[in-house]
């Protein structure tokens, strides 16, 4: 899938703070293309101040959530993790980031998606212990509204994904397939049966090989199979 296309399908339909941004290499990382005006009311960061430079992780030094970062960088799979983060005014808020890798029909890591939420109020209250019963009902309710508001910008960034012209899949971080888009069956069509969440990406590539999908694989499928997977 191009990035443009990615932006030109997302940029009007979704209200979450979003970054997206191009595939690079090991040593410059992935570069951001777009951001969403949430992505800027979250964080003080305009577009003008992201877009041309490496993905952002707002200042985190949890060196933990660092490296799980680079770990799904490297190995092109998506993660999630909390981490405590800046804004560019410099005040700290604890970040969920959501990251998934953004492939093209024939499976080639084009870039990434990055989804942000400031969880700064769930985390203040997990801190407190010995809350009053009443504290404790309305940590709850809080946690079902949050849980709630995270399914609906879940939803709104699938049905955005359902909407795009071309073919477009997640896979989690082990390489099991999340959504796709009807697109990404009709690429598939004579194996669509199998698109289904949960199947493997290299069951995907391999089905694929053996009804002569991809014509630059013929004669060296092992090999093509492994570049891909890679």
């Amino acid at each position: 899938m191009d990035i443009d296309q990615v932006i030109s399908s997302v940029h009007e339909v979704i209200s979450d703070a979003i970054v997206i941004a191009q595939a690079g290499d090991k040593v410059s990382g992935p570069i951001v293309r777009w951001s969403s005006p949430a992505f800027t009311t979250l964080t003080g960061y305009e577009g003008g101040d992201v877009v041309g430079a490496p993905l952002p992780h707002l200042d985190c030094a949890d060196p933990y959530a660092l490296e799980e970062l680079n770990d799904a960088y490297l190995l092109g799979q998506g993660c999630e993790v909390e981490l405590e983060a800046a804004k560019k005014n410099g005040q700290r808020f604890w970040c969920e980031l959501r990251l998934y890798p953004l492939r093209d029909a024939a499976g080639a890591l084009t870039g990434w998606l990055s989804l942000h939420r400031d969880i700064s109020e769930r985390k203040e209250r997990e801190e407190h212990e010995g809350m009053a019963l009443s504290e404790r009902v309305f940590f709850e309710e809080q946690l079902m509204l949050a849980k709630a508001n995270s399914e609906a910008a879940q939803r709104r960034l699938m049905d955005a994904i359902q909407a795009m012209p071309d073919a477009f899949v997640i896979y989690d971080p082990d390489d099991r397939l999340v959504v796709c888009n009807d697109q990404y069956r009709k690429v598939y069509h004579e194996i669509a049966d199998m698109i289904v969440p949960g199947v493997k990406f290299e069951d995907v590539l391999r089905a694929g090989l053996e009804i002569g999908q991809y014509k630059d694989a013929i004669g060296r499928e092992e090999e093509w199979l492994q570049e891909r997977l890679e």
